[in-house]
């Protein structure tokens, strides 16, 4: 007779192989070779939790992943073994705490754009924000919304910008705070400047950058939009585009940044952009060129 440690095994295989398939508990008891009550109670002892909510969640996180990719809500639901989307939909609010359709609109790249460039190096007077601690990940990218933190005065500030619209926002472990991470947001500047008290100049490198231009955004009530639409290009970029382009990876020599620019939309826009500006190179750099640069990826 087998371990309970071995049929948990091979119950484990078997509900993976079969995932997407209809099958019943009892087949799966009678598979493991023991009576229905009997393996109930052995597996809700060994996992945790019964086998009806392990089969769910493992389903739930199947779908989780065909979400983040892109796959439509409907035909996910079915996939999963679902009867009705609605069902799924409730089923998956209730594991992960928001509606599958939000969740895919999370990872998916809709409405954003992409294209390779070759932008110039740029220069920056900014100032460093430390916030210690974790950093919560829904907040890393627009990390200004929702925290007041300027450490200079206006005056200084828009005295350093010099009527400059263009605006540049990063994370970076500077050295001289032993590798503590922070937040660097200041003007994009032209020329030499007087730098005040806290503000520092940081070169941002030219060189290849894919460039994303996020969904437009209504500023017309608040900012919340505009972040929400930049932290979900950030998810895009970091959890499908760069494992999935085929061509392109991060080129740990330059910097990401957030570009904001008022050529993109006023304080009052309904449809204000910003630019993700990524560094990457060609992983096939001796190879055949068919990109086209300044263009659409």
């Amino acid at each position: 007779m087998i371990t309970y440690a071995e049929m948990m095994e091979r119950c484990l295989s078997y509900i993976e192989e079969h995932l997407e398939e209809d099958f019943s508990l009892r087949e799966l008891a009678e598979y493991c070779g023991y009576s229905f009550h009997h393996f109930c109670h052995v597996f809700s002892v060994c996992s945790g939790c019964s086998v009806g909510d392990y089969i769910r969640r493992r389903r739930l996180q199947e779908a989780g992943k065909k979400l983040k990719a892109g796959d439509l809500v409907t035909s996910v639901a079915f996939e999963a073994g679902f009867d009705t989307v609605s069902g799924f939909s409730r089923a998956f609010k209730k594991e992960y705490g928001v509606s599958a359709s939000d969740f895919r609109r999370r990872y998916s790249g809709e409405g954003i754009t992409v294209a390779l460039k070759e932008l110039p190096e740029r220069v920056m007077v900014g100032y460093p924000i430390f916030p210690g601690g974790d950093i919560d990940e829904e907040a890393v990218g627009a990390y200004w919304h929702g925290n007041h933190f300027q450490v200079v005065s206006d005056e200084d500030y828009a005295r350093v910008a010099r009527g400059s619209s263009e605006e540049a926002a990063l994370w970076e472990r500077p050295l001289s705070r032993t590798g503590e991470l922070c937040y660097f947001y200041g003007p994009v500047v032209y020329g030499e400047v007087d730098i005040p008290e806290g503000m520092f100049r940081r070169v941002l490198p030219g060189g290849l950058y894919a460039v994303f231009t996020t969904a437009p955004a209504d500023l017309s009530a608040d900012n919340a939009s505009f972040a929400a639409e930049i932290r979900r290009g950030w998810r895009y970029i970091y959890g499908r585009w760069l494992d999935e382009n085929g061509r392109y990876v991060f080129d740990d020599d330059g910097v990401a940044y957030e570009y904001y620019s008022a050529d993109y939309g006023g304080l009052r826009s309904k449809d204000v952009v910003m630019d993700i500006c990524v560094p990457v190179r060609d992983r096939y750099e001796d190879g055949p060129a068919n990109f086209r640069k300044n263009g659409t990826v």
